[in-house]
């Protein structure tokens, strides 16, 4: 029993009070390596926050100078400098250039009002977007006038498909409150590299196909 008395060992769990009170330094050093992680951590979270947040508002912003506010197609500059850019990349020959314009479509804003015409100008984009591939690239370059690029096409037939099944689009008759109005047009259609190498001598020579819709 002597022996058991002398060699028990009692174990006391010391409070953080107790702690603190007989390692000061030690304390006070660890409190402040906690408070510098933490404060580290928030620091590295509000940068990444912020530069994600810069990063969306560029995007944003880029995106507003690509594309035309009404139609939410791509406006003539950013349209023209694409075409352009994939001209010049082009190794197929396979490629073709439309030019849609709408027959006398002031009339509709004369006539039926100017919101009716933006709502029958923002439906044909819809449906010229949903007729082409996603790899097209689809502009509104004017008023009334529309552009798309076909690239790596299997064969010019192609392209005329496509405007044969826009020219069907065409004939819907849009109704708003001040009466009706069916759409017209004109497509024209040129292709790379035999009528042109260039944006304007695509743009050019798409007159030379022009058929009605």
């Amino acid at each position: 029993s002597i022996i058991a008395v002398n060699t028990m060992v009692t174990r006391h769990t010391m409070s953080a009070g107790e702690i603190i009170m007989r390692y000061p330094m030690i304390s006070l050093s660890a409190a402040g390596i906690s408070v510098a992680i933490i404060v580290s951590v928030l620091a590295i979270y509000v940068i990444i926050r912020n530069n994600r947040r810069k990063n969306i508002e560029v995007q944003r912003a880029e995106q507003a100078a690509q594309r035309d506010t009404m139609t939410s197609l791509y406006n003539r500059s950013y349209f023209e400098s694409e075409v352009s850019a994939r001209l010049g990349a082009e190794k197929d020959p396979a490629a073709a250039f439309l030019m849609i314009d709408l027959d006398d479509f002031k009339a509709v804003n004369d006539t039926l009002g100017h919101i009716f015409g933006d709502a029958v100008l923002s439906e044909i984009a819809k449906k010229i977007r949903g007729i082409f591939r996603k790899s097209d690239i689809v502009g509104r370059i004017g008023g009334d006038e529309f552009v798309v690029f076909l690239r790596d096409i299997p064969q010019i037939e192609h392209a005329v498909a496509k405007a044969e099944e826009l020219c069907r689009e065409f004939r819907a008759a849009y109704a708003g409150e001040n009466g009706t109005y069916k759409i017209s047009g004109s497509i024209g259609i040129a292709y790379f590299p035999s009528d042109g190498v260039t944006f304007d001598e695509l743009y050019g020579n798409c007159l030379l196909y022009t058929s009605d819709a």
